[in-house]
């Protein structure tokens, strides 16, 4: 590792300038987790976002990392990273390749924006709301209706499915099970915090957060 990368490895890095879509300054925090090259030929760049910002903003920000280093490379990958979520893969990528070509892997501004205030079930009695990364960006909220447990599931692109659950107990904890079963033991908990933990043979293996 580069003395860049050990640098911001440690430290998180405060940015301020003009986002073009707004004509406001806009503070960002992130802070570079890994920075690797190879000669001249590749960078490849790892960062973690406070949250999420709007695209103008996150190519300002890839330029700013791309220039950051004097030596000039064919080719340089920035992927990027929300702190706090966990859900494996990456929020977007930046890729100098060599012009710059963006890619959100996970939900936009707009699109998270979108899901915080999609809409609860109109029937029921709601016990929890969730925020989920886990291979994608959506929402699930869990509802009680006629006597049984439903948790609903809204993604970033508007679809919406709705499945079955029943309250069984597993090592002495409420837990729900999908109605129909599943192939790998796995159930959620609803933790002391209100997060939405999710279980399978192997243990929990991801936490949704929380939603307001």
């Amino acid at each position: 590792m580069n003395r860049f990368a050990q640098f911001f490895g440690v430290l998180a890095t405060i940015v301020s300038f003009a986002a073009s879509a707004t004509s406001s300054f806009q503070v960002v925090n992130y802070s570079v987790v890994s920075d690797k090259s190879k000669r001249d030929i590749k960078r490849a760049v790892e960062v973690v976002l406070d949250e999420r910002v709007d695209q103008p903003t996150l190519e300002a920000l890839a330029n700013q990392i791309k220039n950051s280093n004097p030596m000039s490379f064919q080719r340089t990958f920035i992927s990027w990273r929300i702190k706090g979520e966990d859900g494996g893969g990456y929020w977007a990528k930046t890729d100098f390749d060599p012009t710059l070509n963006v890619r959100f892997l996970g939900a936009t501004v707009a699109e998270y924006n979108k899901l915080m205030t999609s809409s609860t079930p109109s029937e029921g009695e709601v016990f929890g709301s969730w925020l989920s990364n886990w291979g994608t960006d959506y929402k699930m909220v869990g509802y009680r209706k006629d006597g049984k447990i439903f948790v609903q599931s809204t993604f970033k692109d508007g679809s919406s499915g709705t499945k079955e659950f029943v309250s069984k107990k597993i090592s002495g904890r409420s837990v729900l099970v999908d109605v129909e079963g599943s192939d790998f033991g796995e159930f959620y908990l609803v933790n002391a915090q209100g997060d939405l933990e999710f279980w399978g043979e192997n243990g929990s293996f991801y936490t949704a957060k929380k939603s307001d």
